[in-house]
């Protein structure tokens, strides 16, 4: 939550206030990070929570774990993605945080220029830790870079999109600035929000899931189905993957983010953008904000597809103009209010095993977020100054 008043969720009162519980280490996710030169060595584990001596089912990591296995137990599939974050880099003048350039000149060289050398520094330290850079680019807002990674498998998704965003921050922050993952950090009228595209592909022997060169389009029907699990669940996932009152200044048309449930093949301005080449096919979700936790966003994925594969859900026919003017499809939440009670009333919760438990206690935090922020005004989305009070130390 972002208010200091604690929160305290049913479990914690009924079985023991804020009692200590067991974390269990998983030792292969051990690094030694960089600390940019620091004479002391520090190392980093992730870890899982067990609840009542028993993992706990809930736990972000554990949940998407949870997932993958059924994945290939139940279709022998695995899972190879990667995350497309865009952040914001600033710096506190005279009391205010402030954009570190205000010029907007997408994939500019000589913009690029003047913070090449941190870019490059930075990239050296993800690699030491794993993370490989695929690109780096100055984006389409104020202070705005966008860093893409190369695919990886299974709960090294999450775990690597994890590290690159705690990295990220203490990299920036040890330079005496600031870097962001908030939607919408500074008051640029024009500039793009940080969005959390995730991009991903499905594999069984080698062989990549969602192809089929005997289509049209490339795409197999098992793509389709997957598709089509995402779609039918993307009004009741976007509380999870556009988490912060701040993300819904992405919800809107021409932001290069999608306002409705909508796919097509390199199109956009959808939801679900298809790619093919020579190489097969991967899928990229544009719903995610650079702000959601990429467990949940891993999850959510999973759970949709799995839905979508079970059912053989048909997505309809892909996009090719604009989706924003298109309006016989389902609209997006637009504020972070109506996105909780479409999670509430969302089917995933019975069907593809969203705890209920995970559920109760995001929407209890969130509720509270709600009430914090918006008090009794009735703005879809707060002003920047606010969210950047309740956000900025955190995201």
């Amino acid at each position: 939550s972002t208010t200091s008043e604690p929160i305290m969720l049913d479990e914690m009162l009924s079985e023991g206030c804020c009692r200590n519980e067991k974390v269990t280490p998983h030792w292969n996710t051990l690094l030694r990070l960089p600390c940019g030169g620091s004479k002391y060595v520090t190392g980093r584990v992730l870890c899982e929570l067990d609840w009542n001596g028993e993992p706990l089912d809930s736990y972000p990591r554990t949940l998407c774990s949870n997932l993958i296995k059924r994945l290939l137990t139940e279709y022998g599939m695995k899972i190879l993605g990667t995350f497309e974050y865009e952040f914001s880099i600033g710096v506190v003048r005279e009391g205010a945080v402030c954009p570190y350039f205000e010029t907007r000149p997408t994939f500019s060289t000589s913009e690029f220029s003047r913070i090449q050398e941190m870019l490059y520094d930075l990239e050296q330290e993800l690699r030491a830790v794993g993370i490989q850079v695929q690109t780096m680019n100055i984006e389409y807002g104020q202070g705005q870079v966008e860093i893409t990674t190369l695919p990886v498998e299974g709960i090294k998704i999450a775990d690597h999109a994890f590290s690159f965003k705690g990295l990220v921050k203490e990299f920036f922050q040890r330079r005496g600035l600031l870097a962001t993952f908030l939607c919408k950090p500074f008051e640029d009228g024009k500039g793009a929000c940080n969005g959390g595209h995730f991009n991903h592909s499905l594999w069984s022997d080698n062989e990549n899931k969602l192809s089929d060169g005997k289509t049209q389009d490339g795409l197999s029907e098992l793509c389709k189905s997957w598709i089509g699990g995402i779609l039918a669940n993307s009004e009741g996932l976007q509380a999870l993957v556009a988490p912060t009152a701040s993300c819904y200044n992405r919800v809107k048309p021409w932001s290069w983010a999608p306002t409705n449930a909508s796919w097509g093949i390199e199109n956009r301005t959808v939801s679900v953008r298809a790619k093919t080449s020579s190489r097969g096919a991967y899928l990229e979700w544009r719903a995610p904000s650079a702000t959601a936790n990429p467990y949940f966003v891993l999850a959510a994925t999973l759970a949709a597809g799995l839905q979508g594969l079970r059912d053989r859900l048909d997505p309809g026919p892909g996009f090719t103009g604009s989706a924003y003017e298109e309006d016989n499809i389902i609209k997006l939440p637009a504020c972070l209010k109506d996105s909780l009670d479409a999670l509430e009333k969302s089917s995933l919760v019975n069907l593809i095993s969203l705890p209920p438990q995970l559920l109760r206690w995001y929407v209890k935090v969130k509720r509270k977020e709600v009430e914090d922020l918006y008090g009794t005004e009735k703005e879809k989305v707060p002003p920047v100054s606010k969210c950047q009070i309740a956000y900025l130390d955190l995201l």
